[in-house]
């Protein structure tokens, strides 16, 4: 594994056996500084994945913004403006998240649902068992043209979660 000392950016070649409990601990080849460093979980790397591709999704013009909701931990990202509150929100992917696991215990097969409420069409997408995704559109048109993007998105998310399972 290459890794960059904090305080030269000295190249630094280590074995993966130096990693423990998620942190990185060398002394660097080049200026013998000590560094000492955690590495990001999946999970964050996996989010801050989403936030980036949710925030290009959700600056298009026809979309009106999107989140995304998480059984225990409500809502984890979130670009809806001002459009709705935390508690909107939270109802909102609550139920929904209801909705389609619902729907998925009756077809394994079902990975999103389109909803048309109040001349807006809702998509929710679901991430794992415990995490959706929404975003809400203006038009049809919007609705899809966001589809691959979507479907990139939960492709790259599911490759890094069998890469991290190795």
């Amino acid at each position: 594994m290459i890794v960059f000392c904090e305080d030269c950016g000295g190249k630094n070649s280590l074995p993966t056996a130096k990693i423990e409990n998620r942190r990185i601990v060398f002394q660097c080849s080049s200026c013998a500084y000590r560094n000492n460093y955690a590495l990001e979980s999946s999970d964050k790397s996996i989010l801050n994945q989403i936030r980036i591709n949710l925030k290009q999704i959700s600056s298009r013009p026809d979309v009106i913004g999107g989140f995304v909701y998480h059984r225990n931990k409500e809502v984890l990202i979130d670009f809806m403006s001002d459009l709705l509150t935390r508690d909107d929100l939270i109802f909102l992917g609550k139920k929904l998240l209801e909705n389609i696991s619902i729907c998925q215990e009756q077809y394994r097969d079902i990975e999103q649902m389109v909803l048309f409420i109040s001349n807006r069409h809702t998509v929710v997408r679901a991430l794992d068992t415990n995490r959706i995704i929404v975003v809400i559109c203006q038009t049809i048109k919007a609705v899809q043209s966001i589809f691959m993007p979507l479907d990139s998105l939960i492709t790259n998310c599911s490759m890094h979660k069998r890469k991290e399972r190795g």
